[in-house]
């Protein structure tokens, strides 16, 4: 338990001696007052979830407070109140809620909570403050105050595809930010809340009228007003990506890629970019950022002279290693240890799961998780790395963190790295895959499937996934994966049609197995194969209607490699250098 620094001189390494120090504290030196009569444990846990020793507990003031009784013990208060007070006038001019004095009949009301949070630009500096009114979905009742919730937002896949297309023609990039996005979206139910703490209100409870941060189905009905905006200004929704949006007019092409509030717009000329956020903010309260620099945490870094674009997450893998104290550990030229990881690593008894669920082990889940963000975004060299670790989630052991930090002291070297589009020579958005197995590797001898999408000079596209079922051979095993490879294939396919720039040609997918690459085209090795699921037969079906291509390529060439099995040093640098993954942000603004 961290205490306030203040509290300095009472403490001594005694957990039994800092309560009892603590009790003996008059009450103007506690901001929270304890009862001495109570028993030792129940002061713990009373000091451990009182809000104002959590909010002592924080030396730093820039931090964001997690209660409204910490922001008004920061020096920040001023701050944080007139960002509550900006909320509240939002939500009355959207006329988001009325004030009623009685509940009706049988109902209850959902509670809420303020969050707040601090805001910087790309140097971590403090931009603005930010307060937001959230609702406490969980306390709705279905089928009462809520019916369907599924809100799509666009898919990493479409984003990377969309900045892709910006790279290779050389398109104007625009990002824009609605204001309170969830309160521009009408609620179809009759919903209750009561009224938020902290201030005076002549009504305690609210009937809302629109969507609030934090409703089960806010999030849809911010979505279907989008959407309705969005077809009045002339866009065609992408069947592929419900979240991706395009329009051709007399006056030019954009396309919008929207992840709730976020908004990405690529025109082919500057007039169109300004056409299209000013009619967008016409319907909409936005904020336009210009030129696209940040993306749901992403850094986007373009070089307009040589057709570059490079996409990373510097910032958040810092803020990682700060998190867990590694930001100046030694760097390690790859992200997984030359071992493998298994269940037998995973606690016998229950002594070992005591030991485990100690500080640092305890972290590990949130360590895989934020990793799993990196792998999705921007990291495919890292993908099996997480793979592997998210397997033990649930169950992990001392050898598992040890692999996890591992992965942190890779991440510490390779922070300012990411994934280039651009400079090649040719400009047309035509992509090729590659795709990869290993075989009965796993302590549960399932194979692992890697496939890797390539446009642009970039990956687009990746993916590392443990087959369901265990293959006999690693013809199968490759098979197997060559179906994985194609779904992926014929989406980005359809995607690319929509986008305006349709494949003419059978994609071309390569393979390192040259007895799965004669049985996508032919049924060859009849004794063999004749188990294989029909589900799997999928890749045929594509090779002969002539949408996909399999080639074979050697191993030694085959960039999917990255993606099922831990490599050695000097083999994962050179498919870093082959997919151009070693290339450092400053070497592009440069």
């Amino acid at each position: 338990m961290k205490l306030p620094s203040r509290y300095n001189e009472f403490i001594d390494s005694d957990s039994d001696a800092i309560v009892q120090q603590l009790l003996a504290l008059d009450d103007d030196e506690l901001e929270f007052p304890l009862d001495s009569d109570i028993p030792f444990y129940t002061t713990l846990r009373q000091i451990a979830s009182t809000d104002a020793i959590l909010c002592s507990a924080h030396d730093d003031d820039t931090s964001d407070p997690r209660s409204l009784f910490e922001a008004k013990q920061s020096n920040y208060w001023t701050e944080w109140l007139a960002a509550i007070q900006s909320e509240l006038e939002s939500l009355r001019e959207k006329g988001v809620y009325e004030e009623v004095h009685q509940l009706p009949p049988h109902r209850q009301p959902v509670k809420c909570k303020w969050v707040l949070r601090i805001k910087r630009d790309k140097d971590g500096t403090i931009s603005r403050f930010k307060a937001r009114l959230v609702a406490k979905g969980f306390t709705q009742i279905p089928g009462q105050d809520f019916t369907f919730t599924f809100a799509p937002v666009a898919r990493w896949d479409s984003i990377r595809s969309l900045l892709c297309i910006t790279a290779l023609n050389d398109l104007e990039l625009r990002q824009l930010d609605v204001k309170t996005a969830y309160l521009n979206g009408p609620l179809e139910e009759e919903i209750y809340m009561k009224a938020p703490e902290g201030f005076n209100y002549s009504s305690p409870f609210w009937r809302l009228r629109k969507g609030l941060y934090g409703l089960r189905q806010a999030g849809r009905q911010w979505y279907l007003t989008l959407h309705q905006a969005y077809s009045e200004l002339g866009y065609k929704r992408c069947e592929s990506d419900w979240s991706v949006y395009t329009r051709r007019s007399a006056s030019g092409l954009s396309m919008s890629a929207t992840s709730v509030d976020d908004i990405l717009i690529a025109s082919d000329s500057r007039s169109e970019s300004d056409k299209a956020a000013a009619e967008i903010n016409d319907k909409f309260s936005v904020t336009d950022s210009g030129d696209a620099e940040w993306i749901l945490g992403c850094r986007i870094t373009r070089s307009r002279p040589k057709h570059l674009l490079m996409l990373d997450q510097c910032r958040f893998v810092t803020s990682i290693l700060c998190q867990y104290k590694m930001d100046g550990c030694n760097s390690l030229p790859t992200p997984s240890p030359m071992w493998r990881l298994t269940s037998d690593m995973c606690p016998k008894d229950d002594a070992e799961r005591a030991a485990v669920a100690q500080h640092p082990y305890n972290q590990y889940p949130a360590i895989v998780g934020k990793c799993m963000y990196l792998a999705t975004c921007t990291c495919p060299d890292i993908s099996y790395s997480v793979r592997e670790l998210a397997r033990f989630m649930s169950n992990y052991g001392k050898r598992h963190y040890e692999a996890a930090k591992h992965l942190l002291r890779y991440l510490n070297g390779t922070r300012s790295r990411g994934i280039i589009y651009g400079d090649i020579d040719n400009a047309a958005p035509t992509f090729h895959s590659f795709t990869d197995s290993d075989w009965a590797m796993s302590d549960n001898r399932k194979s692992v499937s890697g496939f890797l999408v390539e446009c642009g000079g970039g990956a687009v596209t990746w993916s590392s996934k443990q087959q369901a079922v265990i293959a006999l051979s690693s013809c199968e095993a490759e098979y197997i994966s060559c179906t994985h490879c194609a779904r992926q294939i014929i989406w980005l396919r359809t995607l690319f049609y929509e986008l305006g720039h349709p494949q003419t040609k059978p994609t071309t997918l390569y393979c390192d197995n040259q007895g799965t690459v004669a049985c996508t085209h032919d049924p060859h090795s009849h004794s063999r194969m004749k188990h294989i699921d029909i589900r799997a037969h999928f890749i045929r079906d594509c090779v002969n209607r002539g949408v996909i291509n399999v080639i074979h390529i050697p191993g030694a060439q085959n960039p999917a490699d990255l993606l099922t099995k831990p490599l050695p040093k000097v083999a994962h640098q050179n498919w870093l250098h082959r997919l151009r993954l070693n290339i450092e942000q400053q070497s592009i603004e440069g």
